[in-house]
């Protein structure tokens, strides 16, 4: 199955993370709004592709609002008969390692937001808002959906959708009085059915969750999946220059990826040698200039465009190599689950040693110019290694692109 990968943004950062949200409140008209993180922080750069909380009850009326923390992933909310059929079917099946959703044809009338064309745009229908009360959405391609003034949710609408969620940005969506007691399933257009959540409504009369158990409930989920990535982490601060780590993962997370260079910092001779495994997908990028710092971006007229001066290599980095017939965007790969933070396999944090990754020999660098690697994506068992050769004596920065606050230090003399 293919992976939709975290192919990618750096818009900017967002206020706070959910565990300090208050997470319900109730406004004069007397509806009461259940707030949901989407993504989340922790106290080292990290990604988090889920909800939080995945899970809220509430009453008919009420609204859900979805706010953005930007880690450098892009997201979506997206809802409807479409996807919560979709997902339904495709339950079943989340275990299985073969299993693709594109087989589910409700979920394959839903575009990913990037295009299966590495040098394409996005794919409009997903990046923008769509409401549609039925039918499908525009398949691929630069053709948004009808632009419309967002509806209640019904839960009757074929395809309700905030399209990419950057910079804080918030996604209300207001439920109506007479939408029927069920559980709602929504997804991320990016993620595919690696990162869904659930809405349930139930009669007015019935008890909901208080602010404090939807909070104390995010929270848990945070934690849970921060604790499983933290050895990891801590693991790579002491990595030698040349087994040094772009991220790191875990399969008792396989929601989350740490945005970590391991180490923080690498010291070398004049003429040494910094050899980086990618786990994630992530750039190694000295000297970006501004205009490759925005990675995905929305236009003035609301379209959303994707900047290859950030996602392809540069300055004699050397670009990771493809399968015959190409691979599709960056960041996507064939691995077997949804989701760019997704892992299979063994890795560096759960015992047992991942596949010996390809080599790529990033050539040398001399400290001037922009350098980038361009997006590596690189999850077992298909893991990559790059090695680059420092010429010049000198202290030099270098960030990943796609994740806000992953940066890294080589020292060289």
């Amino acid at each position: 199955m293919r992976r939709i990968g975290f192919v990618l943004v750096l818009v900017a950062l967002l206020a706070a993370a959910c565990s300090s949200d208050d997470k319900k409140t109730t406004s004069s008209s007397g509806r009461t709004t259940v707030k949901v993180s989407v993504d989340n922080k922790a106290a080292f750069a990290a990604s988090f592709l889920a909800y939080f909380p995945n899970e809220v009850k509430v009453h008919p009326g009420d609204a859900v609002q979805f706010a953005s923390v930007f880690t450098g992933e892009p997201h979506t909310v997206t809802l409807g008969t479409l996807a919560n059929d979709g997902l339904e079917a495709a339950e079943p099946q989340m275990q299985n390692p073969d299993f693709d959703p594109s087989s589910i044809p409700q979920l394959a009338a839903i575009p990913s937001m990037f295009a299966d064309d590495p040098n394409a745009d996005l794919n409009q229908s997903a990046a923008q808002p769509c409401f549609l009360a039925t039918g499908n959405p525009p398949g691929p391609g630069e053709t948004p959906c009808p632009k419309a003034v967002q509806p209640e949710f019904n839960g009757k609408q074929s395809v309700f959708s905030s399209g990419f969620l950057p910079n804080g940005e918030v996604f209300d969506v207001k439920l109506s009085k007479d939408i029927a007691p069920g559980t709602y399933r929504y997804f991320c257009e990016v993620h595919s059915i690696g990162m869904q959540g659930k809405i349930t409504v139930v009669p007015a009369g019935d008890t909901v969750p208080t602010e404090a158990e939807n909070k104390a409930a995010a929270d848990a989920e945070l934690q849970r999946t921060v604790s499983a990535l933290q050895p990891g982490v801590d693991a790579s601060k002491t990595a030698p220059p040349d087994k040094a780590e772009a991220g790191v993962v875990s399969e008792e997370a396989q929601e989350a990826s740490g945005n970590v260079f391991g180490p923080a910092t690498a010291s070398i001779p004049v003429n040494g040698s910094v050899t980086w495994t990618f786990l994630g997908a992530h750039t190694i990028s000295f000297n970006p200039p501004e205009d490759a710092k925005v990675f995905i971006a929305k236009a003035p007229d609301g379209a959303v465009h994707l900047n290859p001066k950030s996602f392809m290599p540069a300055g004699g980095g050397v670009e990771k190599p493809q399968p015959p017939g190409g691979e599709g965007p960056p960041g996507e790969s064939s691995s077997t689950t949804s989701g760019p933070s997704t892992t299979t396999g063994a890795t560096t944090t759960t015992g047992g040693a991942p596949p010996p990754p390809t080599e790529i020999d990033g050539g040398s660098y001399g400290g001037t110019g922009y350098y980038s690697t361009g997006v590596y994506d690189s999850f077992p068992p298909d893991l990559f290694s790059y090695t680059l050769k420092f010429t010049k004596a000198g202290t030099y920065s270098y960030v990943c692109l796609i994740h806000t606050g992953m940066e890294g230090t080589v020292k060289v003399g």
